[in-house]
């Protein structure tokens, strides 16, 4: 079932001036679709190097340890070009994104991702001043990990998904 305000959302983008231009470039969408996947791996990637240091998997001396931590302004980076990216799809084609109940539960799973990365970031922190950490703290830290793993490819999927819907 179409919500009422999502299509009357959709109209109303649509017919913009900033739609209507973006509609007649069509080429203007392969780019910006380029330019977005580009951004999902750069997020992605320290996304699940942050998930597997939370896990144990990535150790001090494990060779990608330090790209852990690299990669954090590049995902503030991705994060934003993923906004202004998407959002330029939106304005382009509001319809097919908006009313797509696919991307509906794709933005659904991203605002859980992000909750569960920010409550991950805390929690290392928290970890890595804490020398006494107890194991319930870090059994909860590693289950955000695995649900947060989960989520990102849940919302990788769900892109590719929109697609063919």
């Amino acid at each position: 079932m179409i919500n009422p305000f999502l299509k009357q959302l959709s109209l109303s983008i649509e017919q913009t001036l900033m739609s209507q231009s973006l509609q007649g470039m069509e080429w203007v969408v392969a780019v910006l679709q380029t330019i977005h996947i580009l951004a999902i791996c750069t997020l992605m990637t320290a996304m699940m190097m942050s998930n597997f240091k939370a896990l144990g998997l990535l150790t001090r001396n494990h060779v990608l340890y330090p790209l852990a931590s690299a990669l954090k302004v590049p995902a503030h980076i991705a994060i934003f070009v993923l906004f202004l990216t998407g959002l330029i799809m939106i304005i382009g084609e509001p319809a097919r994104a908006l009313l797509n109940p696919i991307f509906q539960l794709k933005m659904i799973l991203l605002i859980a991702a992000i909750f569960c990365s920010i409550y991950s970031a805390i929690a290392q922190k928290k970890l890595a001043n804490d020398y006494f950490g107890n194991s319930k703290t870090q059994l909860t830290h590693k289950l955000i990990a695995v649900i947060s793993i989960g989520l990102w490819l849940s919302i990788l999927f769900a892109g590719r998904w929109i697609a063919y819907t």
